[in-house]
């Protein structure tokens, strides 16, 4: 009798299904804003032009768009030029802006064009949270870095490693702290380490747990660095950049049958995109 219950469950399961036809609405062509800032950085922006989700079309960057950045400084607001960016898929436009942004001010872009809606995007750089001090043991290669959290705020935090040359990517590194979370790498880099080491070229750490104290997060690099030096950066990112980071990460990794939905966390009006924010304090290290 046991052998007819799971058949019988999932005949009952089938027997159950209906068939609904729902149409998505065709929300119409919006701006898509896609920027990072950090404070003392010049700024990148990538300008496109949504397409429906049931479409055929791709999204197309173009170079018709007037973008401007307005600030509490004299001058307000600043055009953006753009230029064309070399891609290997697809022809880019990058929309630039030589200025360097404050640590703890607010900022506004608005993005005009003839044929579509104008978007905006407000957002704030947060305040700068410094390293205490890293400490390298010899014996596990861990670095130690400790750093204290603001009590009146909720805050997040990207960590990275780096090599001092401008321009070099970040390095992989582990690490076993829970807190710790790597988006896109898998728990396990190597056979013979089982102990939930997760590793990854960034991690991202909200103050949920450690509120106004003091938090210490140990990593270990894997990637071989072409000097003796490496520089250990801790970014204080905005909320929206956590979220967008958090959202982007669930919606790549599902896709099976049973996962649900996600949307891609935006916080531009009356548009698409992320305009996220951070501030970096840095400290170069012997390994």
């Amino acid at each position: 009798m046991k052998k007819l219950v799971f058949p019988l469950a999932l005949f009952a399961f089938i027997a159950c299904e209906k068939e609904i036809d729902f149409e998505i609405p065709d929300p119409g062509k919006k701006v898509v804003i896609e920027t990072k800032i950090e404070a003392g950085e010049a700024i990148e922006m990538f300008l496109s032009e949504s397409v429906y989700s049931l479409s055929a079309e791709d999204p197309s960057s173009r170079d018709d768009f007037e973008a401007f950045l307005y600030s509490d400084e004299p001058g307000s607001p600043f055009q953006f030029t753009v230029e064309p960016f070399s891609s290997w898929n697809e022809p880019r436009f990058v929309y630039r802006l030589n200025r360097n942004l404050a640590a703890g001010q607010n900022y506004r872009i608005v993005v005009r064009s003839n044929d579509l809606p104008e978007a905006s995007v407000d957002e704030r750089i947060p305040s700068l949270v410094e390293i205490d001090q890293v400490q390298y043991d010899s014996i596990t290669k861990e670095f130690n870095i400790t750093f204290k959290d603001n009590a009146a705020t909720k805050d997040y935090y990207r960590i990275t490693v780096t090599e001092l040359s401008p321009g070099e990517p970040s390095l992989i590194y582990s690490s076993i702290d829970l807190g710790l979370e790597f988006f896109g790498f898998s728990d396990f880099f190597g056979e013979d380490e089982l102990d939930g080491r997760q590793y990854g070229a960034e991690s991202f750490l909200p103050d949920v747990s450690f509120n106004g104290q003091n938090r210490s997060v140990k990593v270990r690099i894997e990637q071989p660095a072409n000097v003796p030096f490496v520089q250990i950066n801790l970014h204080h990112i905005s909320e929206s950049y956590y979220r967008h980071e958090l959202t982007k990460n669930a919606y790549q990794s599902g896709g099976d049958l049973f996962s649900e939905p996600v949307q891609i966390f935006s916080n531009v009006n009356n548009g698409y995109g992320i305009m996220a924010t951070s501030v970096k304090d840095s400290a170069r290290v012997r390994f």
